[in-house]
């Protein structure tokens, strides 16, 4: 039996579509686009409750310790590595050329919070000089355009071909994990949280996109903690259904951030609109980011939680620890994760 629970609506609310196809079946989406039906029972999901911010989103509800990643903690820093934008905005990478067909000058513009790596390469080239030499990577810093290569003939009056490929990537290419910063368990202070999969996990951490990544069960709504400081890039937060077929993998809200060393964390199967930052946002280790849920790619309400970087133009999972109290400790299926309670110097901050 399936239930679906029916809340008062809202302008903010979202709507699940229920309908029957030709065979008699029934289906459930978030995405009006799928009906295949002329008639579909609409259900609201109201978000009401779900959008409140402990103290205004400003201060960490649990206790951080002043060690646990100090180029993480200056604002400033953080701020002059990732700057302004269009705050709130998704982030869009151009790659778009200029100029006659046989003399082009090739731009990218990044609009994401983050830097973006570039590799472009000829596929194929008759007669044609690049400048500078191709194949070749750069770095497209937040908010701004970049001169990528220039194409000319080689002989003005010969006979010419040229085909250009690329790819890009999210955040510096290969960067250094900064041995000193370490991960808060992103959970909320005064309860325990159980690990149901780690590192390897056989149901679905295989892969190096998944590989060094943690579950962790949480009941729906659970305030869900930034477990390091850094920028929003990334959000993603309506979607409501969950399961386990190709096309809800894709179904999940996220949010990833950045860390000032160039790692990106990852969030995932966060409660529908549930999110108290926006992309552009610069948050601190400890505050509540959004609440747990059970979306996408997902058997039951936890927290997907990982770390990635740029490897060789792959994002990639990455091993981390959580700090727990005043040790690192690797995660392992069956631990049980509990956050620092505030301490009396940060309540009073």
């Amino acid at each position: 039996m399936i239930l679906i629970f029916l809340f008062a609506c809202s302008t903010s609310a979202g709507e699940v579509y229920r309908y029957q196809d030709e065979n008699g079946k029934w289906h459930f989406t978030d995405d009006k686009r799928k009906i295949k039906s002329n008639k579909a029972e609409v259900y609201k999901i109201n978000p009401i409750n779900l959008l409140k911010a402990v103290d205004d989103g400003k201060k960490p509800v649990v206790f951080v310790p002043n060690n646990i990643c100090t180029p993480d903690r200056n604002r400033k820093t953080m701020s002059n590595n990732f700057p302004g934008g269009h705050l709130g905005k998704k982030g869009k990478f151009h790659v778009t050329s200029t100029g006659p067909d046989d003399n082009p000058t090739i731009f990218a513009k990044n609009d994401y919070f983050v830097p973006i790596t570039l590799k472009y390469w000829l596929e194929e080239s008759i007669n044609m000089h690049t400048n500078p030499k191709l194949p070749l990577t750069v770095e497209v810093k937040p908010h701004s355009k970049l001169k990528v290569v220039e194409l000319s003939r080689n002989e003005l009056y010969g006979g010419w071909k040229y085909r250009t490929n690329y790819k890009s990537q999210f955040g510096t290419l290969n960067p250094t994990h900064d041995a000193d910063c370490y991960y808060l368990p992103p959970v909320p202070a005064g309860r325990s949280f159980r690990i149901t999969q780690a590192f390897n996990g056989k149901f679905s951490h295989s892969g190096s996109y998944n590989q060094y990544a943690v579950d962790i069960a949480m009941p729906l709504g659970t305030d869900v903690l930034a477990a390091r400081a850094g920028i929003i890039f990334q959000r993603i937060t309506d979607y409501v259904l969950n399961g386990q077929t190709e096309e809800i993998k894709r179904k999940s809200n996220v949010l990833r951030i950045m860390h000032s060393d160039g790692s990106i964390a990852i969030y995932a199967h966060l409660q529908f609109r549930s999110m108290n930052f926006y992309v552009g946002d610069v948050v601190k280790a400890g505050q509540v980011i959004g609440k747990s849920g059970n979306t996408g790619f997902s058997t039951g309400p936890h927290l997907h939680f990982g770390i990635h970087s740029n490897i060789r133009m792959v994002m990639k999972s990455i091993p981390f620890q959580f700090f727990i109290d005043g040790h690192s400790v690797t995660p392992k299926a069956g631990m049980i994760l509990e956050a620092e309670a505030l301490k009396d110097e940060q309540v009073a901050n």
